[in-house]
C-alpha cells in the first residue's frame, strides 16, 4: 500500500518512483516536520552501467533539488525536501533526510535579496486571518518572474476584516517569524501546507482552518478492539502561565505595554507571569492582541493523548492527518474519565508498517 516517489521540488514533475528498504517521517502543522529513508543501491541494477547508475542516483536525491513523496494508496501523506544525504561504502546504503516545505520559510524573507530597500514595508490593511496568512506566504513564496523563488504552492482566496499589520524591510524578519506573530494572536487559525498530486505533479495547498484545520471524523468505538492501540494522556504544566506582560517598541519609562492575566490564579495554583518581547510592535492593539493570545493558549493545561492505529480497511494512514478528529470511547478506566473523547490531529508519523501514530489534543 505504501509507494514512494521522488520529484522535483521547483517545478514538482515526477523523476522517479523508487523503493526504500527502511524510513519515517513526521508531519506536523505546528513546525515543519521532518524524516529519513534508506536506499540499497549495491544490488540490481537491472544491466545499468554503474557509472550510469551512481549519475543516477546523485542527480535524484541532490539536496533541496528533490523531495520525496510517500504515498498511501496512490494519496500523498507526507512530502520532505531532500536536505541532507549519506553515503555507506561498506554497505552501499545511501540514507537521504528530508523536511517539509515550511523550513523553507525559516530561510525566507518577504523580499528577494534584489528588492531589499530598508524603507519599504509589507502594509497589510483590513484583513482577516486567512487574509493575512495568504499575502505572508505568498510574498515568501510566490514571485511571477523568479522561476527560483516560486515553489508549486496553491494559496487561499484573500479574507477581509478588521486587522492590520505591518512589517519593514530593515526588521529582517523572515516569513517564519512574520507566520509566528499572526499565530501567537488571539483566535489565530491553524494553517498547513498539503501535499498533493495534480496531473501527476507534486503540489502543496496552503490550507487555512476556521479555526481548526478542516479533516475527518474518524470513530474507535472500542479502543482494546479497534485499529487504536497505546492509549496515553499526557498532561504537562511546564508552560503553564497565569498572566503575559508584552513589551513593544520603546525605551525605558515610554516603552510600549500590554497586559493580559487572570485576577486570580487557579485554586492551589501559584503566580506564574512571562513577559514577551516584541520590540518590532508599534501598535497598542496589536500588542494587547499578541498578549491575549499567549495567555489563551497557556493559561490551561491541555491534556495531550498518544495513540497508534494500524490500518485497516475502513482506517487507512491516508485518513489519519493534521486536522483529522480521532474520536475514541473509554469506560472504566482507573484514570481517564468515561465516555466519547473528540482527539484534534496536530501531527503523525508514520515507518514502513502499517501503523501510524497521531499527535492529538482533546478538544
Amino acid at each position: 500500500m505504501w509507494s514512494f516517489q521522488i520529484h522535483e521540488t521547483l517545478s514538482g514533475d515526477l523523476v522517479e518512483r523508487v523503493e526504500p528498504s527502511s524510513g519515517s517521517w513526521r508531519r506536523a502543522f505546528t513546525e515543519p516536520g521532518s524524516g529519513s529513508h534508506v536506499f540499497e543501491l549495491r544490488g540490481d541494477r537491472d544491466n545499468v552501467p554503474v557509472g550510469q547508475w551512481r549519475s543516477m542516483w546523485r542527480s535524484m536525491t541532490q539536496p533541496w533539488a528533490r523531495t520525496l513523496v510517500v504515498l498511501w494508496s496512490g494519496t500523498p501523506v507526507y512530502a520532505g525536501l531532500i536536505s541532507g544525504r549519506k553515503y555507506d561504502r561498506k554497505t552501499g546504503r545511501l540514507s537521504c533526510s528530508h523536511v517539509e516545505v515550511r523550513h523553507i520559510l525559516r530561510r525566507r524573507f518577504m523580499f528577494p535579496f534584489g528588492e531589499f530597500n530598508p524603507g519599504t514595508q509589507l502594509h497589510l490593511a483590513s484583513k482577516g486571518f486567512r487574509g493575512l496568512i495568504r499575502a505572508v506566504a505568498m510574498a515568501g513564496l510566490y514571485r511571477p518572474a523568479s522561476p527560483f523563488w516560486n515553489l508549486p504552492v496553491d494559496f487561499p482566496a484573500d479574507q477581509s476584516g478588521s486587522y492590520t499589520m505591518t512589517w519593514w524591510h530593515y526588521q529582517g524578519k523572515t516569513v517564519e517569524e512574520m507566520l509566528a506573530e499572526i499565530d501567537r494572536m488571539t483566535g489565530a487559525p491553524h494553517w498547513d501546507f498539503v501535499p498533493k498530486l495534480v496531473a501527476g505533479k507534486l503540489r502543496w495547498e496552503l490550507v487555512v482552518g476556521s479555526p481548526r484545520l478542516p479533516g475527518p471524523l474518524v470513530e474507535l468505538h472500542d479502543v482494546e478492539e479497534s485499529p487504536a492501540s497505546e492509549l496515553t494522556v499526557t498532561e504537562d504544566g511546564m508552560d503553564q502561565i497565569t498572566g503575559a506582560l508584552a513589551f513593544g517598541q520603546g525605551a525605558e519609562a515610554d516603552v510600549l505595554w500590554a497586559i493580559h492575566g487572570q485576577d486570580e490564579p487557579l485554586t492551589g495554583t501559584p503566580w506564574m507571569d512571562i513577559a514577551l518581547s516584541e520590540k518590532t510592535v508599534s501598535d497598542q492593539a496589536q500588542l494587547a492582541r499578541l498578549a491575549k493570545g499567549s495567555m489563551d493558549e497557556r493559561e490551561f493545561i491541555r491534556p495531550q493523548y498518544g495513540v497508534s492505529i494500524t490500518a485497516d480497511d475502513a482506517v487507512t494512514p491516508a485518513l489519519i492527518r493534521p486536522g483529522t478528529t480521532i474520536r475514541v470511547y473509554t469506560y472504566g478506566d482507573e484514570f481517564i474519565a468515561d465516555g466519547a473523547k473528540d482527539l484534534y490531529t496536530i501531527a503523525v508519523s508514520g515507518d514502513m508498517s502499517y501503523t501510524v501514530k497521531p499527535e492529538v489534543v482533546e478538544v
